[in-house]
């Protein structure tokens, strides 16, 4: 859909790694929705079982694959590798993660890409996942504010506004929703 998507709209620089994304590189469980069984856009795949797929309303719903998972910096230095001698070295200017929980895994794994070219960072953020799957904040803290100003996103459909609300982690309040961190 995303490589049919892209060629529509008349992309022609762009490079799809069909694999998750993650902390690390290997193998991982992917829990794969069976879109027979149930209706799209009600609930999305992912690497970790979530409060949605773990939920008796998705019994039987889904399948456990065994994909591919890649930090983003590998994909990263591979793109550098396979283009070094055509191009000049892309920058990194923009990150969208939603990874239906796994967000902070990926953004471990983009930890030089932060590091180097502090782009935009845009994940899905919901307190009651967070607390479901018992994360740990503590390299969204430690890490992340260390290189960012994070914003919680509100839009006021009604009014047709938006605003950012300063955010640092410390208090999981009910948002469900996107963050946006913008370089310090």
């Amino acid at each position: 859909k995303l490589k049919l998507n892209y060629i529509l709209n008349g992309y022609k620089n762009f490079k799809i790694y069909n694999c998750c994304a993650g902390k690390e590189n290997g193998y991982c469980e992917f829990f794969e929705i069976d879109y027979d069984k149930f209706p799209s856009g009600s609930v999305n795949s992912s690497t970790t079982m979530n409060e949605k797929i773990s939920s008796e309303v998705f019994s039987g719903k889904y399948n456990i694959k065994k994909k591919e998972i890649k930090t983003l910096d590998t994909i990263y230095k591979n793109l550098i590798e396979e283009s070094s001698t055509t191009h000049p070295s892309p920058t990194v200017k923009f990150i969208k993660i939603d990874t239906e929980g796994n967000e902070i895994d990926v953004l471990k794994g983009a930890e030089n890409i932060i590091k180097e070219f502090k782009p935009i960072l845009l994940f899905e953020f919901h307190s009651k996942r967070v607390t479901y799957l018992n994360q740990n904040l503590d390299y969204l803290k430690n890490e992340i504010l260390k290189y960012y100003f994070v914003y919680k996103i509100f839009i006021d459909l009604k009014y047709g506004a938006v605003s950012l609300n300063a955010y640092d982690f410390s208090d999981l309040d009910d948002y469900e929703g996107d963050l946006i961190c913008l370089p310090r």
